[in-house]
């Protein structure tokens, strides 16, 4: 893995001791020209973090290299709970500002196939998927690279004691109260005496799983991508749209994709759509004709289309009184209300409810609400971004 200017993330631990050295001692064969040490105290152990802290900066200082820190509200992410969580991302923030700040190509992090086990445990022992099964990357999109994920504590552990290295111990790396810490201390080790390799062969699973995953993905997206709606076919104007990110699927897409996998179909497209921002869980049957809505994404079928959409925001609201209105004084734009009926001023077609002609033309419910429409009463004559002599988009 060749690189200009890297990132270590540095707790002071063993293995991340190890990687600082290993880096500073192979510069030269890594590519490597500007190292920043990045370290993050979470300011849980008090006087012991404290040390920690210091006690990586002094060596950074001693290889040369420029030193970055940031502390956090430990205690108070421990009392708001879901800490393991909620401190990696921070921690992983962090990383991503400085490498921003410093133009760093890369960041590198001292993962380890222990931690690759134990990530795979964990996620076993909740359920998981294909994307599950491929657990801790060795290089990610983002930069981000775990040069020691196929070694072994074991082995780390022989390296820093074959070249003198010292560093700190966590103490809370010993609480079994952290969900991490009990699959490392009692899971693993048990599993171990069983199957001494153990580690080993979960490592070759995340990698075999990778390697499926990423074929999977593949297909998925030469075969899906065609059935996608450009905007120009929405039936509606896509500024209304209430969501960042709106992927319009013709359901085509899944009954030929039913053909080939006639089981894991709607699991195919739930990864692919995972890469497009969604996270649905397992359970959800995009076969079915139930819509799923939430706070942050929804899932909606419409006519021949299924629709998916995540990130709100504020569509575009059109000023009304720009609006054409000469062709009707006594009428005004305004938003569309339930109860409205629509009764085209052109061609010869009776009213109907406008709730019924957004079905009839293929409208998904989260958009409507959002039509500006031009009006006398409850009586629409006009919508919004449709020619009004045929009533189509």
């Amino acid at each position: 893995m060749f690189s200009k200017n890297v990132l270590l993330a540095v707790s002071g631990g063993l293995d991340s001791i190890c990687l600082l050295h290993y880096v500073a001692n192979h510069r030269e064969q890594l590519g490597v020209q500007r190292v920043v040490v990045c370290h993050v105290n979470h300011k849980i152990r008090g006087n012991e973090a404290d040390g920690d802290e210091e006690f990586v900066k002094e060596l950074a200082q001693k290889y040369g290299f420029a030193f970055k820190h940031k502390s956090l509200d430990g205690l108070s992410m421990l009392s708001a709970g879901d800490f393991e969580n909620k401190a990696r991302i921070e921690r992983y923030k962090f990383f991503s500002e400085v490498a921003e700040q410093e133009h760093l190509d890369f960041i590198y992090t001292a993962h380890h196939a222990d931690d690759q086990a134990e990530t795979l445990l964990m996620r076993l022992s909740r359920g998981t998927t294909l994307k599950g099964l491929c657990g801790v990357k060795k290089k990610r999109a983002d930069g981000i690279i775990r040069p020691f994920l196929e070694k072994t504590k074991q082995e780390l552990l022989e390296y820093a004691q074959s070249n003198n290295l010292e560093w700190r111990e966590d103490r809370t790396n010993t609480d079994t109260a952290y969900a991490r810490n009990a699959v490392r201390h009692r899971l693993l080790p048990h599993l171990k005496k069983a199957s001494p390799d153990v580690t080993e062969q979960l490592s070759r699973i995340a990698t075999l799983a990778e390697k499926a995953y990423d074929k999977v993905l593949s297909s998925a997206e030469a075969h899906l991508t065609p059935y996608v709606l450009p905007q120009k076919l929405w039936p509606f104007p896509a500024s209304i749209a209430p969501f960042a990110t709106v992927i319009a699927l013709h359901k085509q897409a899944l009954t030929d994709l039913a053909v080939k996998s006639p089981k894991g179909a709607s699991e195919i497209l739930r990864l692919w759509l995972n890469t497009k921002g969604f996270s649905f869980p397992f359970k959800t049957d995009f076969s079915a004709n139930v819509a799923e809505r939430g706070k942050l994404q929804i899932f909606e079928k419409s006519k021949n289309i299924l629709w998916f959409c995540h990130t709100p925001k504020t569509p575009d609201m059109h000023n009304l009184y720009l609006l054409d209105d000469s062709s009707n004084s006594s009428c005004k734009w305004r938003m569309r209300l339930n109860g409205d009926e629509y009764t085209p001023i052109f061609g010869n077609r009776s009213s109907k409810k406008l709730k019924k002609w957004f079905e009839e033309n293929g409208v998904p419910p989260f958009a409507r609400v959002f039509f500006p429409v031009f009006a006398k009463g409850s009586r629409v004559i006009k919508i919004y971004g449709t020619f009004p002599d045929k009533g189509l988009f």
